[in-house]
């Protein structure tokens, strides 16, 4: 009431001796919220008072030491994220950090057991161990009470160690074969084309061109000569060149008109 000013004046000397009184008394609510006055100025304004020493972080690891002890959940895990941040003003302690967190994981706290996946990922206080903080993160996913964005890390530990499925492996394929029935032969090769016939040879094209025609085509061979066949050079009266006088022409006579 007096933090806030409700119902009366707001006055943070008053609140602090209220809060002392009933934090030497036992109640952890109360040691709480004195180690949050104490520690950024919780209730007081402008959050700093010299007046009153605040703040003063020794003070505040004092009364959240306490609460925590005395069973206060909410003061465990704020003193060990202090005890975790460099920033803080105080020396680290990572068995501390550890001790606190393990206490908030013993009651169930989804939030500590996050924290303490990230104990063992990082291995501060403890021995690294992917896996157990893998499935620590996990167990506070699946309370459904932290963010997914908390539990991104336990999916990327569990995709750097998991092996490929298998049905993402691919075989290379197997080599083609040509079965050949039994009691049947395998086809024969080609045989090579005749020399004594170049036009029917595969590597030089046909020519079709006539005596006295056209010319092959600039960058083609012309075909190669035709040689006679064996057999009709042992006939009588074969003679290897043409006749020197043309070929006599025949005409008919016509009827007259």
């Amino acid at each position: 009431m007096y933090g806030e000013g409700s119902s009366v004046p707001q006055n943070s000397a008053r609140m602090i001796e209220l809060l002392t009184e009933a934090a030497n008394d036992g109640y952890h609510f109360a040691q709480y919220r004195l180690a949050k006055a104490y520690l950024d100025g919780e209730g007081v304004p402008g959050r700093a008072d010299p007046a009153l020493g605040i703040p003063d972080p020794a003070q505040a690891v004092t009364w959240f030491t306490r609460a925590a002890d005395a069973g206060n959940l909410d003061a465990a895990l704020e003193l060990a994220g202090l005890y975790a941040d460099p920033n803080s003003g105080l020396h680290e302690n990572p068995a501390e950090q550890l001790r606190l967190t393990q206490m908030a994981v013993d009651a169930g706290l989804p939030s500590a057991i996050a924290a303490l996946g990230v104990l063992y990922e990082t291995g501060r206080g403890v021995e690294r161990q992917p896996a157990r903080a893998a499935a620590l993160y996990i167990e506070a996913l699946e309370t459904g009470k932290v963010r997914s964005k908390t539990c991104a890390r336990a999916r990327r530990s569990i995709g750097n160690t998991t092996p490929p499925s298998p049905s993402r492996t691919r075989s290379a394929p197997a080599a083609s074969t040509t079965a050949v029935p039994t009691g049947s032969s395998a086809p024969a090769p080609a045989r090579p084309p005749s020399s004594s016939s170049a036009a029917d040879a595969p590597s030089a094209p046909r020519s079709t061109a006539k005596a006295g025609g056209p010319r092959p085509a600039a960058g083609r061979a012309p075909p190669p000569a035709v040689k006679p066949a064996d057999s009709l050079s042992g006939m009588p009266g074969y003679r290897a060149t043409p006749p020197a006088t043309p070929a006599r022409l025949w005409t008919f006579p016509t009827a007259p008109v």
